[in-house]
């Protein structure tokens, strides 16, 4: 990929040039350059931030270590965890005694968090709602510290007697969780009781003196500049009487001042108040306290008339009418209308009290105080706007809402946000707003008429209630008819449901389609493709067959990008995103995961074919991960040898979703502690791969042995210890990594084990007591229920293939195989077994394993039961070409009878 291309790749080039030469020549010039000519999307990623953030580019050119910090460590895959980052503050803080470099330690902080939060919301790696929780933890983790500076370098931490009820109440968008990347913070300070002090301290000698002290020392520590910046800029207009009311008041206090001079703008207000820092216990018994104010049960004026007053002042002093926050239509009109009904309402309906707009736009709807469309459009437009006063404030690190009025600026931020051109963008703003105001309209001027589109959309509800099937079919097409309105045609949507409505199960597919209509990340190329019929076929066939596919693509937008610009690819033999495999393999795994289930998915492709392939994909990124670490420290003198036994469906190359990787280890030598420690060093790196789970409870002696076998210890404990169903298990075990002369050895051992030593007189009955154990203690008292362990489940069919294999396998080495399947048909054509139940043996097999893996494509996890989900439950069934969810389970049932009968008859008879 060329520079001048990824250039023209960015939504502003030149900004991208001049900051890279600014970033270039900060320092590590040479080997950034080599980087990015090794590394591509390092080079990709570079430009995209220094094109659409000045800020984010001025701090890496002021740290340019950072880079390196932000692209070699899981920073941008994760999110901020509250805990983490607080300890990670007081450490940087604790390297140093001075107040000013203590505080300077924390703005650097803060500022490597920030630019963690805004590559995250560039590069698109989460949902906006979660960049304004990430934002918010990072605000009140700074908060916090900057608490605890104030009381330690104020000298009083430590004295005896001396009350720490100091809490710290967020407003706003802090007390939302959902602040910007330049908000003001507003805060509230609070303290228990007023009182007399035990002791004076420092000519302070009442509790509120020396509260409203720790307050101001907070504040000037969070707003004042220094050689490192400022940390936020402080609003404290909101405490009672605003500029000249004090920073800091007991609880009784303002109790006293809301119940005798409260207005309505001060409940508005604490609507979202929540306790961000300091004494926890404190502020919520505050918070606690005003809730009657807050939420009363009756009102003596309508807040709807006075929180409409005061937005027709706000838009009438307004200048700047491109503003998406405070313009009409905008993100103000939202949040004034969710807090109008939270007053109305949330004295009666506690469940209403959120703080956060996205969680109370969800209650209010849940409370039928907003219909699906009025829910659905509102929080469609709060996620849009809040993205574009990300970007905005991203480009410069400045408090605006304002769109940009030059032509340059206004098409970079387009592009920026997926648009093709500044047009589109402002399309699509313009029908947020005219969406929004006329919602805002309908809450507070009911007695408005209805407009003629609105009564449309009344009569397309009636007419929805005609749909066929269950109210929670035409609730959920009537949504997404709702999500759709504003983005493709009226016949569009038609075709869209009446293909929903052939699939089988149009309630599951409209909840996921759904699922990606409102997903910000895909939105933009979402919308194009949904005017491409084939690519509509395809993408309903997923949301009606896979809710795990769905909610991938819609947090993944590099998935979905390929499946509607590259579908070819989804259905190549080799693996794709090869490049991904050495530095970033958990991606390689989830696309390549993604592709072979898609094409299940699609009919494209067998079960056998699709776990064959799901194994491969495992066993690859385990001998890549094993051979790192042999190369890195396991080979030596002390250890001269080393194997990966796979076992279960591992070793017979039948993985589906989410199954564990069965296996251990043996190896050859003296250092037990070097094989111990890269099996514990392999099973790290494999959970971090991502949601592979390295099982290692089948190795010899059990659980509590042990992580790893020496060869010799092996060989004895298979021939004086090993159990009977140690000996059935081993029928699966494949050694898929190790050194080739412990290997041959190895694989001779097991295969003599399992094979050629002779049977106990009394094995059936063993194998028959062994099974019916298992079916009453890991099934849970769900015998009849569980499709794996249970009565006629997997469990039943496998032990019938391994039993006719173990009574074979002495006489006839072609029996010998790992995979289910193919033991299956081998049995048939050695005449182990009869044909006719080898042909059932493995149609139920194809059967089982198939519904197995529908279940988890939609959200069963483990779960080994069919679900009580009748949605759910319709859609596996349509996956499975059956028409309901009656015929499935009548299906089911006759073929666990079928497998009981079958391992009845293979596990009885002479051996």
């Amino acid at each position: 990929m060329s520079f001048r291309k990824v250039l023209r790749g960015t939504p502003d080039p030149s900004r991208a040039l001049t900051n890279l030469l600014r970033f270039l020549e900060s320092g590590f010039s040479t080997t950034l350059l080599r980087e990015f000519a090794a590394h591509p999307p390092l080079l990709v990623l570079a430009a995209n931030l220094f094109a659409q953030s000045q800020y984010l580019a001025d701090i890496l050119v002021r740290d340019p270590e950072l880079f390196s910090w932000l692209t070699t460590t899981e920073v941008l895959d994760v999110p901020v965890e509250k805990g983490a980052l607080l300890e990670e503050m007081r450490r940087a803080m604790s390297l140093f005694g001075r107040r000013d470099k203590k505080l300077d330690a924390l703005r650097r902080a803060q500022r490597r968090i920030l630019l963690r939060v805004g590559t995250r919301e560039i590069v698109g790696k989460t949902h906006e709602r979660t960049i304004t929780e990430e934002l918010s933890v990072l605000a009140e983790c700074t908060v916090q510290a900057a608490v605890e500076l104030a009381w330690e370098h104020a000298g009083l931490g430590a004295m005896p007697g001396i009350p720490d009820t100091l809490a710290v109440i967020g407003l706003g968008k802090l007390g939302g969780n959902e602040l910007n990347f330049s908000s003001d913070i507003d805060l509230l300070f609070v303290y228990d009781q007023d009182g007399e002090l035990p002791v004076a301290v420092d000519r302070l000698h009442t509790r509120h003196e020396l509260f409203v002290r720790v307050a101001g020392t907070v504040v000037q520590l969070l707003s004042e500049a220094g050689s490192e910046g400022h940390l936020y800029r402080v609003d404290m207009r909101l405490r009672p009487d605003g500029h000249a009311g004090p920073l800091a008041m007991s609880r009784p206090s303002y109790l006293a001042y809301y119940e005798t001079r409260g207005e309505l703008w001060e409940r508005q207000m604490l609507v979202k108040g929540r306790v961000v820092a300091g004494d926890e216990a404190t502020g919520a018994s505050f918070l606690s306290d005003l809730l009657p104010f807050v939420f009363p049960r009756t009102h003596l004026a309508n807040p709807l008339d006075e929180i409409a007053r005061i937005k027709a002042r706000i838009e009438g002093s307004l200048g700047e009418r491109t503003d998406i926050k405070l313009g009409a239509g905008g993100i103000r009109d939202i949040e004034f209308l969710v807090q109008a009904l939270q007053l109305l309402h949330a004295g009666v309906a506690p469940e209403l009290r959120r703080t956060n707009t996205l969680a109370a736009l969800e209650a209010l709807w849940d409370n039928r105080l907003l219909s699906d469309l009025q829910h659905g459009w509102l929080a469609e437009a709060y996620v849009f706007f809040r993205r574009v006063e990300h970007r905005l404030q991203l480009l410069h690190g400045r408090q605006t809402h304002a769109l940009p009025t030059s032509d340059a600026e206004l098409k970079s931020l387009s592009r920026s946000l997926g648009f093709r051109s500044p047009v589109s963008f402002r399309r699509v703003t313009t029908t947020h707003r005219k969406h929004v105001r006329r919602i805002f309209d309908e809450v507070f001027h009911p007695s408005r008429p209805v407009p003629r589109r609105a009564r449309a959309e009344k009569s397309r509800a009636r007419v929805s209630r005609s749909l066929p099937g269950s109210a929670a079919i035409r609730e959920q097409v009537e949504r997404l008819r709702g999500e759709l309105r504003s983005i493709v045609e009226d016949a569009q949507i038609e075709r869209i449901v009446g293909e929903l409505m052939n699939l089988g199960a149009p309630a599951w597919g409209a909840k996921n389609l759904l699922l990606l209509v409102q997903s910000d990340p895909i939105r933009r190329s979402l919308v194009a493709a949904l005017r491409h019929q084939p690519f509509v076929q395809l993408l309903l066939t997923l949301c009606s067959r896979s809710s795990y596919l769905a909610e991938l693509c819609s947090r993944e937008p590099l998935l979905f990008e390929t499946m509607i610009g590259q579908p070819d690819e989804l259905f190549r033999t080799e693996w794709g995103w090869g490049f991904l495999k050495d530095h970033d393999p958990h991606r390689f795994k989830l696309y390549n995961e993604f592709r072979n289930l898609m094409v299940f998915v699609l009919h494209r492709q067998s079960i056998a074919e699709t776990t064959s392939n799901l194994s491969k994909l495992s066993e690859e990124l385990m001998r890549d991960q094993l051979d790192r670490l042999w190369e890195e420290g396991g080979q030596g003198k002390g250890l001269r040898g080393l194997c990966l036994v796979s076992l279960g469906k591992l070793g017979g190359g039948e993985l589906t979703l989410m199954s564990d990787l069965d296996c251990y280890v043996i190896y050859e030598g003296e250092d037990t502690a070097r094989a111990e420690r890269l099996v514990q060093q392999f099973v790290k790196v494999m959970t971090s791969i991502g949601s592979y789970t390295i099982d290692l409870r089948l190795r010899p002696e059990g659980k509590n042995a042990p992580v790893s076998a020496e060869f010799s210890y092996f060989a004895d404990y298979l021939a004086t210890r090993a159990s009977l169903w140690e000996r059935q298990s081993l029928v699966k075990a494949r050694v898929i990594w190790g050194e080739a002369s412990l290997r041959r050895r190895l694989e001779e051992l097991i295969s003599r084990f399992a094979y050629d030593e002779p049977l106990p007189p009394d094995w059936l009955r063993r194998t028959r007591a062994m099974r019916r154990e298992m079916e009453v203690q890991r099934s849970g008292g769900r015998s009849l229920t569980d499709l794996k362990v249970g009565r006629g489940g997997l469990v039943d069919l496998e032990f019938a293939i391994q039993t006719a294999q173990l009574r074979a396998g002495g006489r006839l080495a072609a029996v010998r195989e790992q995979n289910s399947l193919r033991a299956v048909g081998l049995l048939k054509q050695q005449a182990v077994i009869p044909r006719r139940d080898a042909d059932r043996l493995a149609r139920n097999l194809v059967f089982l394993r198939t519904l197995e893996t529908l279940l988890r494509l939609n959200g069963q996890g483990l779960s080994t039961g069919l679900p009580s989900d009748k949605e759910l439950l319709r859609a596996v069934a349509s996956g499975l070409g059956e028409r309901t969810e009656k015929t499935l389970r009548n299906r089911v049932d006759r073929i666990r009878r079928e497998n009981r009968g079958l391992f009845d008859r293979m596990t009885r008879g002479r051996t």
